[in-house]
């Protein structure tokens, strides 16, 4: 069988948890089976320049905007023709979109979309279009179950094209064997202060603002001690509105925002309990990350967030956008540190049962090669260039 041409599309160049998990895959993926070309759509991130430097062929699109939405359309007809591309295989709203709407001009044998999240951000025109155009590829993939059930019921997918294949994380990174003073001393926190983590984009899905307030609270009410320090991690165009309401809240002292980090192990290393303040989530990579590490989770009780963690074994689940139940579960644990040890414990047993990056990419390869000889038995292949033999 002749290496299978793969071209994996996705949306955004900055690394969020969508990013993290296309990196793993490509590091993963067996090259002696799939000759995997790499894109993106929008600038102002490394991605594209990442995944060139672990030797695929890959560039950014630079769409700013619908004219060079419209060139991306046509640069990418081409390119399919051109490489012999037998499987596309897009990432996030976007990218699926288009991946739809090229195969109405381009005979391609293979569409794969993947939905990373339950996106309650779209509007009606958004889930139109989704509902709409989904017949025009082959299947989806969905990374939680929450997000199976939303493009099951809510883009009202055909059961038959939705795919469950979970997120999985290398596991052997996540051996953080320090103890995080060094890391501690850069950030000017002591090491007995009870440090907190936050990591995501700063964006409003994310929620933030609610963990800011939660930490007001904490620092009003006195009844944790010594008092906790919180760091977010992370960059997006909520910063300044973060910084500001930092301000206005009078926790400068508290709180801490580090932008983009590519130290990840080590600050959740340092740290002692990860909080997630999230309003919705597919299947959050830094959730999966800090468990690893044996990190205890407070999480708000959204989406796939529910699929990770066994509230009080885990970690502990609270309603979002809540910062008083947030502080409510950030103080109980920091109240009761024997609960700290024995829920990260859990928690990196649970990842490694269940989430490896072993089982994503065999499932998705796996994915690959099934769908494209259903094809070639069913004769579904023709198009209108040479196919490379199966």
């Amino acid at each position: 069988m002749k290496n299978i041409n793969v071209l994996i599309l996705t949306t955004d160049s900055r690394i969020g948890g969508t990013e993290k998990i296309l990196i793993e895959f490509l590091k993963k993926a067996d090259r002696t089976k799939f000759n995997i070309f790499f894109m993106c759509l929008k600038p102002g991130g490394p991605l594209a320049d990442i995944v060139k430097k672990m030797g695929f062929k890959s560039e950014c699109l630079n769409v700013k905007n619908i004219f060079g939405a419209i060139r991306a359309y046509f640069y990418l007809k081409r390119f399919l023709k051109q490489n012999k591309i037998q499987i596309l295989h897009s990432y996030l709203f976007h990218s699926n979109i288009l991946s739809r709407i090229i195969r109405i001009h381009t005979k391609i044998p293979l569409i794969i979309n993947s939905q990373r999240s339950t996106d309650e951000w779209k509007k009606w025109y958004h889930i139109f279009l989704d509902r709409y155009t989904g017949f025009l590829c082959d299947a989806i993939i969905c990374n939680s179950l929450a997000v199976y059930n939303t493009m099951l019921c809510r883009e009202k997918h055909k059961k038959e094209k939705l795919l469950y294949i979970p997120n999985g994380i290398d596991i052997k990174q996540y051996e953080f064997k320090g103890i995080g003073i060094d890391i501690r001393d850069s950030i000017g926190i002591h090491h007995n202060t009870p440090l907190l983590i936050n990591i995501g984009n700063l964006r409003k899905p994310k929620g933030q603002i609610f963990l800011l307030k939660a930490m007001k609270i904490i620092k009003d009410r006195g009844l944790v001690s010594p008092k906790p320090k919180a760091i977010i991690v992370g960059e997006g165009a909520l910063r300044g509105f973060l910084e500001k309401g930092i301000r206005n809240l009078k926790i400068e002292k508290d709180v801490f925002l580090l932008g983009f980090r590519d130290d990840i192990v080590h600050l959740l290393g340092a740290s002692d309990i990860f909080v997630l303040s999230s309003l919705w989530e597919g299947l959050p990579v830094s959730v999966m990350e800090a468990m690893a590490l044996k990190k205890p989770i407070i999480a708000t009780n959204v989406g796939g967030i529910l699929e990770l963690i066994q509230d009080n074994k885990t970690g502990l689940l609270v309603p979002s956008a809540n910062p008083v139940a947030l502080a409510d579960a950030i103080e109980r644990l920091l109240n009761n540190p024997q609960m700290i040890p024995e829920m990260g414990r859990n928690a990196k047993e649970f990842i490694e049962k269940n989430y490896t990056i072993e089982k994503m990419v065999d499932s998705i390869e796996s994915l690959y090669i099934d769908f494209l000889e259903e094809r070639k038995r069913n004769k579904l292949s023709s198009f209108d260039y040479d196919s490379p033999e199966l």
